[in-house]
């Protein structure tokens, strides 16, 4: 099947029209209650049962209920400590206190009945109006370990890790370390949990406690970090309308480190996770990484950042990140000034990027960068079956982005490679976006067998009576050549000194009609 167009559906939406309400609640009950990202048929099903009934307390309280009774739940087996930390940081949005922890340890309540408790409750109340509107942001962390287990300092940890006898260092389950200064996993050695945890409650806890540029957890060359729970507590040190200009959560900085199932959320800096400059052959695979704590507006995020080459992101989950989901940039290598360059060599595939309560400039992109006066290559580059869906409560302004120049228009350095392959919008789902897909500045690439449903929405760009519109699928053929899927307009994504990405001023909406279009090739 070969479709491209609008189909002449057209949806209104208003922030006062609870029917789309709730979607960052809903995605919260799997994030933080099963430390894992839904499904799309899990979250097709949440959001049509609210769709039907409305973003009230009732529906919210049914959707908590069946999740904290659900057989996935139960069979963790969690601690009484455990189910609370849980059920209040995917109810309330926040970490529970220690008294809280206590009150439900020493009751007789189950993470069902809580969870229906606390949306019966005047907190939840409180919060409602945003949990339907969205974005409503994380709201707070307790610096204490709910299960009991250890608390340690950065420098502790350290120091067990600089030890010639350490090759592999096993945290207790739920220990907490106290991040005041960064932390190196040294070439070859693994940071990890015991027991290799899947959920991030049982991993360990690294909690940044002091605002530095120190990026908390470096991997080195062959290092793994692997099952560890990296916060950077981003809402301790400013608001969400203000970047705290902190480090980042991780960054694989060595040839072949590998971050593997971890969970990062609440950095400090304009990234989560970071597959470094010069690098080679770094693997980020099966980590969940949420933006909760970052705006779209004013203090914006990636999920995960990637400029090292050879290296394979495969099977992670970004959630709400505010900047781009997966980004690659080019690669920039050790040679001598004026000797040919490195081509980008990365794999982006099988990851999931849902922006349901915060907005996006772009689901997957690359970037040539600028400034650097020479063309960037990224033969090699793909991006392959990727999910990427949002709710009606958020958009990406691009969906499948080779248009480095619609962030740096006229200044920005060209790419040469890149396939965009296999992409999609799970059925029955939708990326609300200002432009489907678009290339500007990207030579030699390949934008083939995308299957997308979208819904256009008016988040283009004016200023002084120019006008950057929204497009389905654009193609400058004055910057860019390759193979592209169906018709396209062929229109740049700039104008000289103006860009396509921008925060709009019209961003949450209050009402919007929006246009449903597919750009689908089997």
């Amino acid at each position: 099947m070969n479709k491209h167009g609008y189909t002449g559906a057209t949806l209104r939406v208003t922030l006062d029209d609870i029917r789309y309400g709730g979607p960052q609640f809903a995605v919260k009950l799997y994030t933080e209650g099963l430390g894992r990202g839904p499904s799309a048929e899990e979250y097709k099903d949440m959001m049509q049962r609210i769709e039907a009934r409305g973003c009230t307390a009732e529906t919210l309280a049914e959707l908590a209920v069946e999740l904290f009774s659900g057989d996935e739940f139960v069979l963790l087996q969690p601690s009484r400590p455990m189910a609370a930390a849980a059920v209040y940081r995917a109810v309330l949005s926040r970490d529970a206190t220690e008294e809280e922890i206590e009150a439900f340890v020493q009751g007789e309540d189950n993470a069902a009945s809580l969870a229906k408790a606390l949306i019966g409750g005047e907190e939840f109340a409180g919060i409602l109006p945003a949990i339907n509107e969205g974005p409503y942001y994380w709201r707070g962390n307790c610096a204490f370990s709910p299960m009991g287990a250890p608390v340690l300092t950065s420098a502790q940890v350290q120091a067990m890790l600089d030890d010639e006898n350490t090759q592999v260092l096993e945290l207790e389950q739920g220990t907490l370390v106290l991040v005041t200064s960064g932390i190196c996993v040294p070439a070859g050695k693994t940071l990890t949990t015991k027991g290799a945890p899947l959920h991030y409650l049982l991993q360990a806890r690294f909690l940044r406690t002091e605002l530095n540029q120190d990026v908390m957890v470096k991997v080195g060359e062959n290092g793994v970090l692997s099952h560890i729970w990296v916060d950077g507590n981003r809402l301790a040190f400013s608001d969400k309308d203000v970047p705290p200009r902190g480090g980042t959560n991780i960054v694989a900085t060595g040839d072949g480190s590998r971050v593997t199932f971890c969970r990062s959320n609440g950095t400090a800096s304009g990234t989560h996770l970071v597959g470094s400059d010069f690098a080679h052959r770094v693997w980020i695979m099966h980590n969940l990484v949420t933006c909760y704590e970052t705006s779209h507006t004013k203090a914006w995020a990636d999920g995960i950042t990637h400029a090292s080459t050879d290296g394979v992101i495969e099977y992670n989950t970004v959630v709400d990140a505010t900047d781009v989901g997966i980004i690659v940039f080019r690669f920039i290598c050790d040679k001598k000034k004026g000797e040919e360059k490195e081509n980008q060599n990365t794999v982006v595939r099988h990851n999931t990027v849902i922006n349901a309560g915060n907005s996006a400039y772009a689901g997957l992109d690359i970037d040539s960068w600028f400034g650097q006066g020479k063309d960037q290559f990224f033969r090699g580059t793909l991006f392959e079956d990727n999910a990427l869906w949002t709710s009606f409560r958020a958009h990406q302004h691009i969906c499948l982005s080779l248009a480095p120049l619609a962030w740096t228009s006229s200044i920005g350095d060209h790419a040469y490679g890149t396939d965009m392959i296999h992409n999609y919008t799970p059925d029955g789902l939708q990326v609300l976006c200002a432009a489907a897909v678009a290339v500007d500045g990207v030579h030699e690439c390949s934008v083939r067998h995308n299957r997308l449903r979208v819904f256009m929405g008016d988040w283009g760009r004016s200023y002084d009576n120019e006008v950057l519109d929204i497009r389905l699928t654009s193609f400058n053929s004055q910057t860019s050549d390759g193979d592209f899927q169906g018709e396209f307009e062929d229109k740049p994504m700039f104008l000289p000194m103006l860009p396509f990405i921008f925060p709009h001023p019209q961003e949450p909406y209050q009402d919007i009609v929006l246009r449903e279009a597919l750009v689908w090739e089997d």
